[in-house]
């Protein structure tokens, strides 16, 4: 294993141990008859590059997580009222997720 990867595994092992949530929604995802080691592997090593490059803490990974998931509830209620997507509402300034 490469040190990048066991450098990656550590970091997601980190973020894990640290927030309860992530660690029951990973734990979830494992017992999906579509979960696949390689794809998980290769998404650690995207997230590891990610977050150095942004200089960001297990901590902010698990709020950004949470802010998008919060966002993405409000977007999917929202739909369901009026059939629109967030940007044919207008407003919409960027994409952050």
């Amino acid at each position: 294993m490469s040190n990048k990867m066991e450098n990656a595994d550590l970091f997601f092992n980190n973020i894990l141990e640290e927030h309860k949530f992530l660690r029951f929604e990973h734990n979830r995802l494992k017992r999906s008859e579509f979960y696949s080691e390689e794809l998980i592997n290769i998404l650690k090593g995207f997230l590891y590059s990610y977050v150095n490059y942004h200089k960001l803490s297990p901590l902010e990974i698990a709020k950004r997580y949470n802010n998008f998931l919060v966002k993405y509830s409000e977007d999917l209620t929202l739909f369901k009222k009026d059939n629109l997507y967030p940007f044919e509402r207008g407003g919409l300034k960027g994409v952050d997720r």
